[in-house]
């Protein structure tokens, strides 16, 4: 991102950034209303696009909208629709060419809370800032383990509202067509994959990864329920799992879990056949290199970034990198047994949101080389009895085996642990309040007794139980940076950025690290848009980054005054 004077200048050479910009603040006029022999600048712009991404001239005015929606936040169908100044039953009439949109690739749709929302892919977006087509990855001739492993990234993607369901599907059946050699599809096809439906094809495949991923053996209608997000499907499937006529029964790949010598139709494995088929040669200790922890962030996988700190927030971390360097490590444990004290780390990061809390933790682990086992809390608690119990005690019994099979112990990260580090209630009497405590008790107690490296990290100290800070070794409090470190944090991510400015930037403004991230992201944006940026731009975007910056007035007060 280079800084130039000319900020609006034009060109005769297009560009797919400029074009759809262009073609945006010309949707709808009538001017477009002419013959195509007449000479129009946006009609060389639509050419341009339409030749360029293969797509015609009304889905270069779609993707224009859902470009600049979704590079500001929400791409929803209403927004769309206002952009493109039609109504939103005229753009439910262009789903047709937005579904081909979604095809090619060039965006993606997720069912968001105010209906369907469209997002641009990184690969999509990188090559309109490139200005070329783009080029997407190779994903044929994949080895076994590697076919798992996407089929594992995709699952991921749909749980996180990344993709929808029925782009995992369309990639799922993707990837099994260009991969007609490997023994994994091979294997589905002989056991009658064409005579199954989609949805039994979705849960054999969900529980092949689960099982060379994660280790997992069982599964219950709260674990593979996941895959839908339609009722009628979902009830549907699961009638015909707890009758045993869906096909996978029939062709002898799934059987109901055997607890105490009965059959539980409440829960499903995988047969020996199956398990011979699709996982054994998988789960060797030679080729199975995946943890079995269900959130491992690998330490080779974590990229490098480059972190500012206050002089005493550096030396925490400075510390904390040393101590859980291997070989200071293993020496301070052995000590630690020899005095019968108990050896394992807990540790805590806590201050405001964007102090780089957890890219901290990242950056230790990966100096260490340690993994990461990511605690989900959204899928620890639950509304069914003993549920929340059992998931707890299951995530630190993962961690243990994790610690006992690695040949370094790697970090269970809590991220944002007020959600369940929290002060316990007191005479609590209705089951919620009992099971949030009882939850809190296991959690103290597998602190008290562990073997290895816990982190937490929370914006909110205040509201974690007194119990639990008394349990953190390390308290490391992560405070917004000064002046001298905003400057360099100013000067790190926006290049051509002179000293005098960052500093004039760092004085004016009580930013985080993470807002100032914000601003350089929504800079690359518009450095996108019109090729240049000025001082004036970036102080522009830093007015618009506080929310209470918009609200020039107070908010009457509701209520009465004393004394009134």
């Amino acid at each position: 991102m280079k800084k130039t004077n000319a900020k609006s200048k034009e060109t005769n050479k297009l560009t797919l950034a400029q074009s759809l910009d262009t073609i945006l603040r010309w949707v709808g006029r009538d001017e477009f209303e002419m013959d195509d022999d007449a000479i129009s600048e946006p009609k060389k712009e639509y050419r341009y696009v339409s030749k360029t991404l293969g797509i015609d001239r009304e889905q270069c005015e779609l993707l224009a909208a859902i470009v600049e929606l979704s590079l500001g936040g929400d791409a929803s169908s209403n927004r769309i629709a206002g952009k493109l100044g039609v109504s939103n039953l005229q753009f439910l009439s262009r789903k047709e060419k937005l579904d081909d949109l979604v095809e090619k690739r060039l965006i993606r749709s997720t069912n968001g809370r105010r209906g369907q929302v469209y997002t641009i892919p990184e690969s999509a977006l990188r090559a309109i800032q490139d200005n070329r087509k783009p080029e997407f990855e190779d994903f044929s001739g994949l080895s076994p383990m590697s076919l798992v492993r996407r089929w594992n990234s995709l699952l991921h993607s749909f749980w996180r509202d990344i993709i929808e369901r029925s782009t995992l599907i369309r990639e799922i059946g993707d990837l099994l067509r260009a991969n007609e050699n490997n023994s994994i599809v091979a294997n589905l096809r002989a056991f009658g994959m064409e005579e199954q439906s989609e949805n039994e094809n979705l849960i054999l495949i969900y529980m092949i990864v689960r099982s060379i991923v994660f280790g997992e053996s069982r599964w219950g209608w709260e674990d593979y329920g996941r895959l839908f997000d339609d009722f009628f499907d979902e009830d549907e499937i699961r009638t015909k799992f707890e009758s045993g006529e869906c096909h996978l029964f029939k062709a002898g790949l799934v059987e109901y879990a055997n607890i105490d010598g009965m059959a539980d139709p409440q829960h499903v494995v995988l047969t020996e056949k199956a398990h011979a088929a699709f996982v054994a040669e998988l789960r060797t200790p030679e080729k199975n290199t995946i943890e079995r922890s269900k959130n491992v962030i690998l330490a080779k996988d974590i990229a490098e970034k480059e972190l500012f700190y206050n002089e005493e927030e550096q030396k925490q971390v400075d510390t904390l990198t040393r101590l859980l360097s291997q070989e200071n490590y293993e020496n301070v444990v052995a000590r630690l047994k020899e005095k019968n004290l108990r050896q394992g780390f807990n540790v805590i990061f806590w201050g405001p949101a964007g102090t780089g809390k957890t890219e901290t933790v990242y950056q230790v682990a990966r100096r260490t080389g340690r993994n990461i086992h990511l605690v989900d809390l959204s899928e620890i608690k639950s509304k069914w009895v003993g549920e929340s119990e059992k998931n707890i005690r299951s995530i630190f019994e993962e961690y243990r085996q994790a610690v006992r099979k690695s040949k370094k112990a790697p970090i269970l990260l809590f991220n944002e642990a007020d959600g369940i580090f929290s002060n316990r209630k007191s005479g609590a009497d209705n089951a919620v309040d009992k099971m949030e405590n009882t939850v809190q008790n296991i959690i103290l107690q597998e602190m008290e007794n562990l073997e290895g490296i816990l982190i937490a990290t929370t914006n909110l100290s205040e509201n974690l139980d007194k119990a639990f800070e008394r349990r953190f070794l390390y308290k490391v409090h992560m405070r917004k940076p000064g002046k001298k470190v905003k400057a360099r944090i100013w000067t790190s991510m926006v290049d051509g950025l002179t000293e005098t400015e960052a500093l004039s930037l760092a004085a004016d403004y009580d930013f985080s690290g993470g807002q100032i991230e914000n601003i350089s992201r929504k800079m690359t944006i518009n450095y996108i848009l019109t090729g240049g940026w000025g001082i004036s731009d970036i102080r522009e975007m830093c007015d618009s980054e506080k929310l209470e910056s918009k609200a020039k007035t107070k908010r009457p007060v509701v209520g009465f005054r004393q004394g009134a």
